[in-house]
């Protein structure tokens, strides 16, 4: 059964947004993260934490739209702050890719 990826959005504390994501994060699902996400950097937060700790999987797809995330925010002087999970650390390691301007 696949599992599907659930996004959700919140502020936290003065300045802060967290995207939360949990499931896999593949061709099927990065748009939907990446909508949220990219919606979140061009508020008014400073700071956007993508928390993917909960993502149990993710692929070439899934890469792209966080590089183009990591660009968007230093496009326009956000910082993102990327919390990991193991497949996406993995897929970061083997690819030797990691998002332009993202703090871990």
């Amino acid at each position: 059964m696949r599992e599907t990826l659930q996004v959700e959005l919140r502020t936290v504390g003065a300045g802060r947004t967290v995207v939360r994501s949990r499931g896999e994060l593949d061709a099927a699902s990065a748009e939907r993260l990446h909508d949220v996400a990219a919606a979140a950097i061009d508020g008014r937060s400073p700071v956007v934490i993508l928390d993917l700790r909960d993502v149990t999987f993710c692929d070439a797809a899934g890469l792209r739209a966080l590089v183009g995330l990591g660009r968007r925010a230093a496009r326009l002087q956000r910082t993102l702050v990327l919390r990991c999970s193991a497949p996406i650390d993995r897929v970061q390691r083997l690819t030797r890719v990691r998002p332009y301007g993202v703090a871990s």
